[in-house]
């Protein structure tokens, strides 16, 4: 059903492309009419390209992309013969002037003219994110949104393989929904309502582990632990009648649940911090000995940190307990730990803290302890660093709102956080977002422009991945004003971020400027640099590479990027690379190898990167690797080697 209210008065044609398809036409009197059948002569093709042309962003196709795509070789017809006599059709059914030629492509009216239930999706879904979306005042267009979304399956009646990306998309569109209502429903103590939007998710897809966990952790919050329970034990028999099973991690955390007392607990999300304007009650710094007992056993797991990696403990012993011997309340005894619990068992560690009004000491703690997390970063020990950063970033968060002689301190500290925890994550691109946004804020509390700069830098980077390229490119515009007044590899980064937004907007020459500016302001000696300790995985010559591959692809020039990237190589690096900037190397070197015509290539260096982004449990990679997988098979539609690379995606299909 579509809400009258979404629709423009300018609509002169509503499409409901989820679900079976259904074109209706305004009347003279206002109201929307079903199109007759006998409109579209009997034409299923027609059908298909009308629907082909409004989910391509832009609404503009060529002809021979209509043809391969619809027809594939299973027309005898001359290829314009065959398209003309269709768009003849579709002219029939919507009206002449809402179907434009443009030399050899064909372009449909935008959605003030032909509005379509899957454009409005995402515009609803948009509102409702700029309105903060668990907010009351987004809770309308959430609700709107998912009563369009769950109408039916995009593309319905659709086989061919160009409808698999455009699905995809609704899909995870769908998901988007149903978890911010959760998340809205929760924050309006609506539970039953909030858990059913869980559920909704899981009975879609039986996979979604991270559905259950959210609801898990909800119902925990609010201290609902029979619930949780009984909740986890009648999805997992239904999850397991489906053929899937649940991860040790999340039988492990239920198992937790069940042997442990409940602590009453903020209702609020780990990561969601107070809203501006909201304020958290103060209290007095109190100097409370820490156990001696978790200090020792913080000790003995940062020894076995060592084994992970090559980073001195020593330095990072020394600044967690400077951190913990500002005071604290404890009276929970650690055990000892494999290697594989340490995150536990210094997340225990920071739990049994109770942070009161800090004063400079305490701050100067934090410092140091955000300062020690990046060296874990960089040698991709994030787990550790999201658990940390858990235990203490919102307190912080609440804190840096209330005026105080130190707020613009604890300002920057949480910005610098949220900063951190956006290059830590490594799977949900919306947290990611997320938690750019907050680092954004706080930096404009700091009113330190560095930090600005930085936290508008991570949101442009994380804006692109989730392919909003407009979003990126006005947020480093925002940066550019500031940017002599930083060192020269942040400045280099910016511009390096802001040639690719302008390439993925379409603006080949101020890219390629942009792109010449970035190489002027890098410095010979990146790692002199103030900020390379926070900057190292996004700003190393590695990325300088990799961005200016990544550009070029975007301008449609294969053969620079393709040189670009080998410089950096994600099978044999020839620059130090963080795994997440070989991962995306590796997708980029398979799609520019397709791009060259290289099939053989294209399908060893995209097997290398789904391979280890599985391994290494990067989500995001996997599906950007997915991504490539659709290009190829666009490419090569009739190749038994390329549809052969669908089995490692199942899924995420």
């Amino acid at each position: 059903m579509q809400l009258e209210q979404d629709i423009p008065a300018s609509a002169l044609v509503r499409v409901s492309l989820l679900g079976p398809l259904e074109v209706s036409q305004r009347d003279a009197s206002g109201a929307w009419k079903l199109v007759p059948e006998d409109k579209w002569k009997n034409s299923r093709p027609a059908r298909s390209v009308l629907k082909r042309l409004l989910v391509q962003p832009g609404r503009r196709l060529s002809r021979e992309q209509l043809a391969d795509d619809v027809w594939s070789e299973s027309s005898s017809e001359p290829v314009g013969t065959t398209v003309y006599n269709t768009i003849s059709v579709i002219r029939g059914v919507i009206g002449k002037p809402l179907v434009k030629l443009w030399v050899s492509a064909y372009e449909i009216a935008g959605q003030a003219l032909v509005w379509t239930d899957i454009d409005a999706c995402e515009s609803l879904l948009k509102e409702a994110e700029n309105r903060e979306y668990t907010s009351i005042q987004a809770l309308p267009f959430l609700e709107q949104a998912l009563t369009l979304l769950e109408r039916g399956k995009l593309l319905e009646g659709e086989y061919g393989k160009w409808c698999y990306a455009f699905r995809k998309r609704a899909e995870d569109m769908l998901r988007q929904a149903r978890l911010w209502l959760a998340e809205s429903y929760e924050a309006q103590e609506k539970l039953w309502q909030a858990g059913e939007k869980y559920r909704a998710m899981i009975l879609t897809d039986p996979s979604d582990e991270e559905a259950l966990r959210r609801w898990l952790e909800m119902l925990a919050r609010h201290g609902k632990r029979q619930d949780a329970l009984k909740c986890y034990q009648d999805m997992k028999d239904f999850v397991e009648a489906q053929g899937f099973s649940l991860s040790n991690e999340l039988e492990q955390m239920v198992a937790s649940l069940d042997k442990q007392p409940m602590m009453e607990q903020s209702p609020r999300p780990a990561w969601v911090t107070v809203s501006p304007g909201q304020t958290k009650e103060a209290q007095p710094e109190l100097p409370i000995a820490f156990s001696e007992a978790i200090a020792q056993g913080i000790i003995e797991a940062i020894d076995r940190l060592q084994d992970l990696r090559g980073y001195n403990m020593d330095h990072l012993r020394r600044q967690l307990l400077q951190l913990f011997s500002i005071g604290a309340s404890a009276t929970v005894a650690l055990s000892m730990t494999p290697v594989g619990n340490i995150s536990q068992t210094l997340l225990s560690g920071l739990n049994a803290m109770r942070f009161t009004l800090p004063g400079e000491e305490t701050i100067t703690h934090l410092e140091q302890l955000n300062d020690t997390l990046w060296h874990l970063v960089n040698d991709d020990q994030t787990k550790i660093v999201m658990q940390m950063l858990a235990s203490y970033l919102p307190q912080m968060a609440a804190f840096a709102k209330e005026p105080s002689p130190n707020q613009k301190r604890i300002a920057r500290l949480v910005a610098s956080g949220y900063i951190l925890a956006a290059e830590a994550e490594k799977e949900n691109v919306s947290e990611l977002e997320k938690y750019c946004e907050q680092a954004i804020t706080y930096s404009q509390l700091a009113e330190d422009e560095i930090v600005q700069v930085d936290a508008l830098r991570q949101g442009a980077t994380i804006s692109l991945i989730a392919k909003r390229p407009l979003k990126s490119l006005h947020l480093y515009q925002q940066a550019i004003p500031l940017v002599d007044r930083v060192s020269p590899l942040l400045r280099s980064r910016i511009y390096l971020g802001l040639a690719l937004a302008q390439a993925r907007c379409q603006q080949t020459q101020p890219a390629l400027e942009a792109l010449e500016m970035a190489h002027e302001h890098y410095p010979s000696q990146p790692e002199n640099d103030p900020v390379f300790r926070y900057l190292a995985p996004s700003s190393s010559l590695s990325a300088l590479h990799l961005y200016e591959a990544l550009t070029y692809t975007d301008l449609q020039q294969p053969e620079p990027a393709w040189n670009a990237l080998m410089q950096v190589d994600g099978i044999h690096p020839k620059v130090p690379t963080t795994e997440s900037t070989r991962l995306e190397v590796l997708n980029l070197q398979a799609k520019t190898a397709a791009s060259l015509g290289d099939l053989e290539k294209s399908c060893f260096y995209l097997q290398a990167s789904v391979q280890a982004a599985k391994s290494g449990g990067y989500r995001i990679w996997q599906e950007e690797a997915y991504d490539v997988y659709l290009f190829l098979l666009q490419t090569w539609p009739h190749e038994k080697v390329v549809k052969n690379l669908l089995q490692p995606f199942w899924e995420i299909v």
